[in-house]
């Protein structure tokens, strides 16, 4: 449903009616997707529809939803083609942005070769490196949604790429109480060194996808964020610790 100017993103519970604003100190876990809780209720799986929201410049937005988001096929297709349905009203007021003004870098705390960081840039692009066992080798890709056609290179070069997982991390999902409607066709799965009930839809789907989460996750910043992002094995976990640094005044707007 829309909403006025600077309202921002909400998600409403609707078997509570809370209302949880799409902010990162709202967020519960970063076990395998993001979600979000605020008193007792919470809404799972956000990223990809943030991703979407992110890139399509939506800032102001009520969504009412059941506990989890829907997952359709593992990708933000769906959600592109929904808002392009209904619509985008464009407002009054100013769009917020956070500027980086200098390089800002999070390193994981168990191995540091793994990193995020954000540096200044005129635009947004998400540059990410992967490094999997030798079946899958090295991906990496550079996504710049920077141009006027932001939406249309987003659509066509990051959306469709889909969740992906290794069979041995199925039962830790469950337990979470995540993926609740996950099924063989709407993710990749992985089995030691092979895809194992879809075909790819791109040589490097795994970092494609890895891009749609940051998208994801750096737009609970509350503000579109104008950086270069660069990031090797990370996950939602580290999106989250970045914004937190941001927010330690690394940046203009915040």
């Amino acid at each position: 449903m829309p909403l006025p100017p600077d309202s921002g993103i909400i998600f409403e519970d609707l078997s509570t009616e809370q209302r949880i604003p799409a902010l990162f100190n709202n967020v519960k876990s970063t076990a395998y997707a993001t979600t979000l809780q605020l008193d007792q209720s919470g809404i799972m799986c956000i990223e990809h529809l943030m991703a979407v929201l992110n890139i399509y410049g939506i800032d102001n937005i009520l969504i009412k939803i059941n506990g989890e988001v829907p997952i359709f096929d593992g990708s933000a297709l769906k959600f592109c083609e929904m808002i392009e349905e209904c619509g985008i009203e464009k407002q009054s007021a100013p769009k917020k942005k956070v500027i980086i003004e200098k390089t800002v870098i999070v390193r994981d705390s168990k191995n540091h070769e793994k990193y995020i960081k954000a540096e200044p840039f005129k635009g947004f692009c998400i540059d990410y490196f992967l490094d999997f066992p030798e079946a899958f080798g090295k991906q990496h890709y550079l996504a710049d949604f920077s141009a006027t056609d932001n939406t249309d290179v987003f659509k066509k070069q990051i959306a469709p790429a889909r969740t992906f997982g290794f069979i041995s991390e199925t039962k830790e999902l469950q337990k979470s109480g995540l993926a609740s409607g996950a099924k063989l066709e709407n993710s990749i799965l992985i089995d030691a060194d092979k895809v194992i009930n879809t075909e790819l839809r791109f040589p490097d789907e795994f970092a494609r996808h890895k891009i749609l989460d940051i998208a994801g996750d750096l737009y609970l910043l509350g503000a579109g964020l104008e950086a270069k992002i660069t990031a090797r094995m990370t996950g939602h976990r580290n999106n989250i610790a970045l914004i937190k640094k941001i927010l330690g005044k690394s940046a203009t707007g915040v």
